[in-house]
């Protein structure tokens, strides 16, 4: 399988599987000049060889392919213990909502429309390359604090000094991430939790309404219609914990400081600290065009 590559040298490879010749050449086109190594097929499954060989960093996988589905080729990377946790995005021209919501099942982590937009492309490889990396590093850094834990048996006050330190390093990371994603067009805030607060907001937070630092500090229970909407959110993140699931998709209603209630597609990424959920990055994207052309 060819790799394409320019002279930026990034580091990230991405495999890019789309049976229609004229859209790989184009995401292929976009991704190479951005740096990227790109390693593009149009068949399912030499995607699903090239993946278990050489796991690539990231996957753009189209939907309808007709030897065999996206949602298939992802379900069956998730199954594999070499490829799980590879990032995959969906590329498709399909609208329909359990459409959408069967790739989030599937494993996927998000989607692009078509006809595609470079910057949007872009945008959404970048952050989901950075949000997988990120994680694994955490993952590390907890495993070697606790480790160090478990081997020395230290102090309580070693142990407060530990985490502060995690802590500091967490919060170094989500500084970057808000660098990151200040070019989306979504908004992206981090939550601490089990209090709910939020920690960070990006700059693209103000098509809600709002200043980003006029909502650090707060609960996030302003951003929903009433209580009940807050508690069942609540309740859905933590099903997910319970479930072990570290990214969760879900659709609901948020309210803008307007008073005005619009329909959002979240992601949420949650960040464990020896075994607890500490953090929650939130990633909400306005869907109200979306159900009004289905509505239509």
């Amino acid at each position: 399988m060819p790799t394409n590559q320019n002279s930026k040298n990034h580091t990230d490879s991405i495999l890019i599987v789309d049976d229609e010749t004229a859209s790989l050449r184009l995401l292929t086109d976009i991704l190479t000049n951005e740096g990227y190594r790109v390693r593009p097929t149009e068949r399912p499954q030499s995607a699903i060889e090239s993946a278990m060989a050489h796991p690539p960093s990231l996957i753009l996988l189209d939907v309808r392919m007709p030897e065999m589905s996206g949602f298939e080729v992802c379900r069956r990377l998730k199954q594999e213990e070499r490829t799980k946790d590879i990032p995959i995005i969906f590329v498709s021209g399909l609208q329909d909502v359990q459409d959408r919501v069967q790739g989030f099942e599937a494993g996927g982590v998000d989607f692009i429309s078509k006809p595609f937009q470079d910057s949007e492309i872009l945008a959404r490889v970048r952050t989901h390359l950075q949000l997988h990396r990120m994680q694994v590093q955490l993952e590390i850094l907890v495993a070697e604090r606790t480790a160090e834990l478990t081997v020395t048996n230290k102090t309580l006050e070693t142990e407060i000094g530990e985490r502060k330190k995690a802590e500091d390093e967490l919060r170094r990371s989500h500084d970057y991430l808000k660098k990151l994603t200040d070019s989306m067009g979504d908004a992206v805030y981090s939550v601490i939790m089990p209090e709910r607060t939020i920690e960070w907001a990006n700059d693209t937070f103000k098509v809600l309404g709002y200043e980003p630092m006029e909502c650090v500090g707060k609960t996030t229970e302003f951003l929903y219609p009433s209580r009940k909407d807050f508690a069942a959110f609540g309740n859905k993140v933590a099903g997910a914990v319970a479930e072990g699931k570290e990214i969760l998709h879900i659709e609901l209603n948020l309210r803008k400081k307007s008073g005005e209630v619009i329909p959002a597609a979240i992601t949420l990424t949650l960040f464990r600290t020896k075994g607890e959920v500490v953090s929650v990055t939130v990633i909400a994207r306005d869907i109200t065009e979306q159900k009004q052309a289905e509505q239509q």
